[in-house]
């Protein structure tokens, strides 16, 4: 979810990262998430895995 922006400035992944990782605290009136908190627990685990794996 993060390579788009790594893509374009590798600065911002970070913040990007931050962002999803915060999902719990948007706004009720904010703009509506573009997945659950579930969802970016998995992207995060497969990620750590891959790096794991050395990918």
């Amino acid at each position: 979810m993060t390579k788009a922006i790594y893509d374009i400035d590798p600065k911002l992944t970070g913040s990007a990262a931050k962002l999803y990782d915060n999902l719990d605290d948007w706004p009720a009136d904010g703009p509506e998430p573009p997945f659950s908190t579930e969802v970016w627990t998995f992207i995060k685990k497969a990620e750590a895995a891959l790096k794991e794996a050395g990918e």
